[in-house]
């Protein structure tokens, strides 16, 4: 979820440091888009705690909580890559058209963070819609991070597949800004199209039954580690503890160090002081009389 918000973050700041007309206004999209799909996220990990607690999200979960949790996850984390029809979209596209014309080389470094980004957002996905388990089924609550998340998934939804009308209201007004909208309503509805094409695609490919089988070998025997191989794995700890061993051996040396330290200290810092600073300036004027 921190990922996920620095990512949009910085693509913020970029978006505003390019000072074009596009990127300003693609910066300004992203600013909006950013507390909404981070709050999707944020519902869906307030399921996770609400079900699981913090220590463990992969233990004793509820299987339609888990679904929904995932929903919201999903769609949190493709608003935050922009992907169409979400309205992180158009932040998204209006950026990389001002880094075409301008920084043409952040391009690639852009890609590859969406790419790392991809990645951290698909990697929960395979916990939260696992198999339901009859023993824990729980009732998904009718009010509560469910419906928060909802409005925010509307807000997302509705704004990217008519960006006008956020043109309409602020955009239009911003420094720099085109003064026509750089889109249109059909090019809109087409993305948004793309977009449920795309959700679809990636429902039916989670959907597929995978072909690895997954059995043991033949020669394969289980292994249980009994009380005197758990001794064995320990035997190296024990090495640690011994009077001659290496570590043992440094710490007498560190003690018989800090102890000679300690007495040369004690030797200069009290009564032997002055001897000592005269012993400094006998061998000052020795050297001036040389």
């Amino acid at each position: 979820l921190a990922w996920m918000a620095g990512f949009q973050a910085s693509l913020v700041l970029a978006a505003a440091l390019l000072g074009d007309g596009l990127a300003l206004v693609g910066a300004h999209v992203m600013l909006w888009s950013l507390p909404l799909s981070t709050l999707v996220g944020v519902a869906a990990v307030s399921v996770l705690e609400r079900s699981s607690g913090s220590d463990d999200y992969s233990s004793e979960l509820p299987g339609p909580l888990l679904r929904t949790a995932g929903a919201l996850w999903l769609i949190g984390g493709f608003a935050a890559i922009g992907l169409p029809p979400f309205f992180g979209f158009w932040g998204r596209r209006w950026l990389f058209e001002g880094l075409r014309d301008l920084a043409p080389w952040g391009l690639p470094a852009l890609l590859a963070a969406g790419v790392l980004l991809m990645s951290v957002v698909l990697v929960p996905i395979g916990r939260f819609w696992t198999p339901l388990r009859p023993d824990r089924l729980m009732a998904v609550p009718r009010f509560g991070p469910q419906l928060i998340g909802g409005i925010a998934v509307a807000l997302l939804v509705c704004l990217g597949t008519a960006p006008l009308i956020a043109w309409q209201l602020w955009l239009q007004a911003l420094p720099l800004a085109p003064g026509a909208a750089p889109t249109t309503q059909i090019a809109a509805l087409g993305y948004a199209v793309l977009g449920v094409l795309i959700g679809l695609g990636g429902l039916l490919l989670l959907r597929l039954p995978s072909a690895r089988t997954i059995a043991p070998e033949r020669d394969e025997q289980p292994v249980r580690l009994g009380p005197d191989g758990l001794s064995a794995e320990l035997a190296p700890l024990a090495l640690l503890g011994r009077a001659g061993s290496p570590l043992r051996l440094l710490w007498d040396a560190l003690e018989w160090s800090s102890n000679t330290l300690r007495t040369v200290m004690l030797i200069f810092e009290q009564r032997y002081y002055l001897f000592g600073v005269l012993l400094v300036l006998v061998v000052l004027m020795l050297l001036m009389a040389q």
